[in-house]
């Protein structure tokens, strides 16, 4: 009780600190300082977030600030060299060296792909598609994962070679529908590559971080980035372990390390001040003409899920009160970052988490600080609460009844975090504590079938057949078009 009191007061002087009547940008610098640490001190306290923001306004800093731990390990602190990885923010920069290119007429964004690329069989895209992601080609997920061994590192020619072995088809034709591709940002650093006589990382250093002054950021592959003392590692929370883990221990991310050597569509280790930096280019730039850079940064009419438009190398968005705003997001195993620009008083949003952090709620949370706007604090995990309980049932620290109830205006629950406490408990050949997690969940939720499921599946196990069948069929009656539970019930009464 005491908890749930002090967790209520802590979101209610938070909610108060942002709060206001006013809907117009505040430029009230130390209160909306203040808001946003406060909220991400206790965000922080409450295993959402561990990482690095800046935000800025009207060429000032209000908050540029580390929270947590850079190594959660050996609790080594955060220093103003870390560097993360930043994903998909890296796309921005390979659309700019797309545009250099194009501005210095080496390539135009009406070339097909075909004159750099020909061994493809892709005739019919273009460099704009590519950079647009309207070509049509699939993610990573459809051609790299099922033709690659994961315990090897990929490159961008293990990619294309893929490509032109296994060529996948089209999910629809080129320039008609927006779909994101990983493919698509890899082959236009590929193409930068062929065009010029250096690396596509040296070219980004050359013309893009040298010019921008950006002197921390580097394109580095997998081994030399292990080897920077200054590398932020990322992590994953293992549920059935109750602690954070390196990713590429962990069962569910096979695929964390083996695309390590890849660039274009990801790549780019930095931090907040570099990244601040590159959003100088929105005020003044001379590394595109004035007219390839309103092309870079104007929407192009093409809808997407996560905006209403994007430019050619921007998701292009508009909020009601802070504006119009250009932004990416990226996310790659435990990595999450987050990079938005509104030309409202030239706001930036800098957003850098190696926890898998809910960057979109983050987000918001600043944006609505920055307007004096109430703010959504996100919910806490209950797998997470209930993994460290578990391993407390385990110690024999507290008693399976002593586990905490779900109280939704705290806590949410997430079908695939169930699943995967489940599975690595089963691993663990910890059935006792995967049952007791069962049947918390069908406590908490009785009309969800995977409880039962789960229970059945672990007594059929340990060869207890006759409850086996008992939890399929109840597993069966609230869900009764499953085939996969009807197959398992068949099995076991064939046996």
């Amino acid at each position: 009780m005491k908890l749930k009191l002090f967790f209520s007061l802590v979101y209610l002087i938070t909610i108060l600190s942002c709060n206001n009547k006013s809907t117009q940008i505040d430029t009230s610098h130390t209160r909306i300082q203040k808001s946003i640490d406060s909220v991400f001190n206790q965000l922080v306290t409450d295993e959402i977030f561990n990482g690095e923001i800046l935000v800025a306004q009207e060429n000032k800093i209000i908050i540029h600030k580390y929270y947590g731990k850079a190594n959660l390990i050996s609790n080594e602190d955060f220093t103003s060299e870390s560097v993360f990885e930043i994903a998909s923010v890296s796309k921005p920069f390979a659309a700019l060296a797309i545009a250099k290119l194009v501005s210095e007429n080496i390539l135009s964004y009406d070339d097909f792909i075909t004159k750099f690329l020909p061994e493809l069989p892709y005739g019919n895209i273009k460099i704009k598609h590519l950079v647009s992601h309207t070509s049509g080609l699939p993610d990573y997920n459809a051609v790299l994962y099922p033709n690659w061994d994961a315990t090897k590192i990929a490159n961008n020619q293990d990619l294309l070679n893929i490509l032109i072995e296994k060529p996948p088809e089209l999910l629809s034709n080129p320039g008609i529908e927006w779909k994101y591709s990983n493919i698509g940002y890899t082959l236009l650093a590929i193409i930068v590559e062929r065009v010029q006589d250096k690396t596509y990382p040296q070219y980004c250093k050359d013309y893009i971080f040298k010019p921008l002054a950006m002197n921390r950021t580097i394109i580095p592959n997998y081994e030399k980035t292990k080897e920077n003392k200054y590398y932020v590692n990322d992590y994953i929370f293992s549920f059935g372990n109750a602690k954070y883990i390196d990713p590429s221990i962990y069962p569910y991310f096979d695929n964390a390390t083996f695309t390590g050597d890849m660039y274009g569509a990801q790549g780019i280790c930095t931090g907040a001040n570099d990244l601040y930096k590159f959003t100088k280019i929105f005020s003044y730039q001379d590394i595109l003409s004035d007219s390839l850079f309103k092309l870079y940064t104007s929407p192009q009419g093409i809808k997407t899920p996560l905006s209403k438009d994007y430019t050619l190398g921007w998701f292009s968005d508009t909020d009601s009160i802070m504006g119009e705003s250009l932004f990416y997001a990226g996310g790659f195993a435990g990595h999450r970052s987050f990079l938005e620009y509104y030309k409202k008083k030239e706001t930036v949003i800098i957003i850098l988490n190696n926890t898998s952090a809910p960057v979109w709620s983050l987000r918001k949370i600043i944006t609505n600080c920055l307007t004096n706007q109430n703010i959504e604090y996100p919910k806490k995990s209950y797998i997470k609460m209930l993994s460290y309980q578990l391993q407390e049932v385990l110690e024999d620290r507290i008693n399976k009844k002593d586990i905490n109830d779900f109280d939704s205006a705290v806590y949410k629950i997430r079908d695939y975090e169930f699943e995967e406490l489940i599975e690595e408990l089963i691993t663990n050949n910890q059935y006792d504590l995967a049952i007791i997690a069962s049947e918390k969940i069908s406590e908490i939720n009785p009309d969800n079938y995977k409880p039962f499921f789960h229970i059945g599946d672990i007594k059929y196990k340990i060869g207890k057949i006759e409850e086996s069948l008992i939890y399929f069929n109840k597993a069966l009656k609230l869900n009764p078009n499953d085939t996969i539970i009807m197959n398992r019930i068949k099995e076991i009464k064939n046996e």
